[in-house]
């Protein structure tokens, strides 16, 4: 049942894109917009500035799995996080991250490192996905005579105080691993070798300090990502200016979190159709902006296929105090 649950949200993206471009969308009109792209900045955004993302994102993963004491060249850093990219186009990109948690545990890492490598990879990208939507919320002018966007900066806010009570709070965090430790040893059996204690003390290893610059470090990466996306916007003639991308983006990055569809597929658009209309852009405006981010993470994740064929057998031997 479970299996066919999977399937099902897997096909609903799909199934939503169907219907919005039958019955949503002028499909001749969204076409005319990706025929008449600019070709240069387009290029400028695939092969010049999200290279530089990727890099970034790759120096993220490998600070907090050395603080996690994995040792490894950050070569491999970045083959690991090809791996978890690539994946993200087939489950949501909020899990996409633990496929890593595979790899690490089957060269003699504990579940708990394995797990919370990722784990708080994911988390210090969604608080960035927060804040940069909040920061560009901000830096718009016209928000205090739009309900729309005020309803959005709402949700934002809310999201960013959950986060930073769980971070922050050590009576919330013994709440939440209370219950959620018990789902994770039912998902994960070699979890249950070691306690909710010890998973715990493992989660707390991750200081305030370094959460909090490695969420500034995300906040920048994030931003240039927006951009990267704001050129793509601007090579077929989108209006938006670049705070209003990186305010759709913020949520459309939300959403294809959520394991719905396939590559973001139809999840993106849901999301992108009524916040272009918010600035006043048709639904055909958003329709292509979406197949270009689509074609966008075809040819990344494409590319960062190659990982599977380049990561070696078994990672470099973790340190002792990391061996089971």
């Amino acid at each position: 049942m479970d299996t066919l649950a999977r399937w099902a949200l897997r096909a609903a993206g799909p199934l939503i894109l169907i219907g919005i471009l039958l019955f949503g969308v002028d499909f001749s009109r969204a076409l005319a917009l990706l025929l008449n792209v600019q070709l240069p900045l387009l290029l400028i955004s695939w092969f010049v500035i999200f290279p530089i993302v990727v890099i970034l994102r790759s120096l993220r993963w490998h600070i907090i799995a050395r603080i996690y004491d994995i040792r490894q060249p950050f070569s491999m850093s970045i083959l690991l996080y090809f791996l978890g990219f690539s994946a993200g186009f087939f489950i949501s990109d909020g899990i996409s991250a633990f496929v890593r948690s595979v790899f690490l545990n089957r060269d003699g890492y504990r579940w708990s490192v394995s797990l919370l490598t990722p784990f708080w990879e994911k988390t210090v990208e969604l608080i960035a996905i927060l804040l940069s939507g909040l920061i560009a919320f901000a830096a718009l002018p016209q928000l205090v005579l739009n309900r729309g966007l005020l309803y959005l900066a709402l949700i934002l806010g809310a999201g960013i105080t959950a986060s930073t009570a769980l971070l922050l709070s050590p009576g919330v965090q013994s709440w939440a691993f209370e219950r959620i430790f018990p789902w994770l040893a039912r998902r994960t059996s070699r979890l249950r070798q070691e306690s909710g204690a010890a998973l715990l003390a493992e989660f707390r290893r991750m200081r305030p300090r370094a959460v909090v610059g490695l969420t500034l470090f995300s906040i920048a990466t994030r931003l240039l990502y927006f951009y990267s996306l704001y050129l793509v916007g601007q090579a077929m003639g989108c209006p938006l200016s670049f705070w209003q991308v990186s305010l759709v983006m913020a949520f459309v990055s939300l959403v294809t979190m959520l394991p719905i569809g396939i590559g973001g597929i139809g999840s993106r658009d849901v999301v992108m159709i009524p916040t272009f209309h918010l600035f006043g852009q048709p639904a055909e405006q958003a329709v292509a902006f979406s197949f270009l981010i689509l074609l966008t993470n075809v040819i990344w994740r494409a590319l960062g296929a190659l990982a599977w064929t380049l990561l070696p057998r078994y990672l470099p031997a973790p340190a002792s105090e990391d061996t089971p």
